[in-house]
């Protein structure tokens, strides 16, 4: 297999033909000379086409390089935290991710465990930048549906979208990772508007269910070079796994954090427990068939597939008790829904 700067692989990578043409096709392909290089005339027909296995694909997978021919800003969700009144909105330059977190969403949401790259980012920005424009500031995800920061040596997304919230100071850009590739913006001068955002869990929890993500030490280490050098950061505990143990593990994971982080630095803390919407849970328990995770006795109520209610509230209050003794209250958000 062939082996990226980021230390993921891809043997094959398959281009669009309306996609050949463009500057990141070609850094692409010149970054992965040995893949094998498949010219197709239609890449989201590829990656949605039926009877694909995404857990199959995840363990070998594919380069989609497409063109994206819009809608190019998605609403976000209003229980997205967004800093005030900003309005929430999303990007998709990528739609899958290089990581294979058991509990994510992305299996149900997709057919394909393959990536599907945009190459015209440009007019995502342009699009971006024409509602900032018409309604001024707002808060845009640009890793909702996948994770940049991991893919930032192959594409740089992040150093663009960066620049880009430079020239739009009203504009509140995030950067949510599981990656310790921080160094991939360490010539960047913090920008005001940009924050980033590391999701946490303990090493033991990283090491079982979030295959392929920067272990908890890594990740902590790149949210402290972060913020040393300026950057907005916050952190994210999400979701909170009621694995044996649960309590001490999250106990610790917490203590650690803000034993190498400063915590009167970090902006927000938001934390929140394992939930699906739908039937993502089904699709995904067909892909995971030998999962204890997938497959526990979860109870499904208003659409949400989550832990029962009693069993929130005890991580609510475990969670904030730990949280407590780093932070004030008003830094903590719990995210759930």
């Amino acid at each position: 297999m062939i082996e990226t700067p980021t230390g993921h692989h891809f043997t094959h990578i398959y281009v669009e033909e309306a996609a050949a043409p463009f500057p990141d096709t070609d850094r692409i392909l010149r970054l992965l000379p040995q893949a094998t290089v498949v010219p197709i005339s239609d890449a989201r027909a590829l990656f949605n086409r039926r009877n694909q296995h995404f857990q199959a694909q995840k363990s070998n997978p594919k380069l989609i390089l497409s063109v994206d021919h819009g809608p190019y800003l998605y609403r976000g969700s209003e229980r997205v935290q967004s800093f005030g009144d900003h309005q929430v909105y999303y990007v998709a330059p990528i739609r899958n991710c290089v990581y294979n977190c058991e509990y994510c969403f992305l299996q149900g949401m997709h057919a394909s465990g393959d990536l599907l790259v945009t190459v015209n980012n440009q007019d995502m920005m342009q699009a971006a930048s024409s509602l900032y424009r018409d309604r001024g500031g707002y808060f845009l995800s640009i890793s909702y549906l996948t994770d940049l920061m991991a893919f930032e040596s192959l594409l740089p997304f992040c150093r663009r979208w960066i620049e880009f919230a430079r020239e739009h100071p009203e504009l509140l850009l995030e950067i949510r990772t599981k990656s310790d590739n921080v160094q991939a913006l360490r010539d960047l001068a913090p920008v005001a508007n940009v924050v980033l955002v590391w999701s946490l869990s303990p090493e033991s929890v990283s090491r079982k269910h979030e295959r392929g993500a920067a272990s908890f030490r890594n990740r902590l280490l790149a949210a402290r070079t972060a913020q040393q050098a300026g950057w907005r950061l916050r952190l994210c505990f999400d979701p909170v796994l009621r694995v044996p143990g649960w309590k001490d593990l999250y106990h610790d994971c917490i203590s650690e954090t803000f034993r190498r982080l400063n915590g009167e630095a970090v902006e927000q803390v938001s934390f929140g427990v394992f939930r699906l919407h739908g039937d993502f849970l089904d699709r995904m328990r067909k892909l995971y068939s030998q999962s204890p995770l997938l497959h526990a006795d979860w109870q499904r109520r208003d659409h949400l597939t989550t832990y029962r209610e009693e069993e929130i509230e005890e991580v609510r209050h475990a969670v904030q008790t730990s949280l407590y003794r780093h932070l004030d209250p008003s830094k903590i958000t719990f995210v759930h829904g």
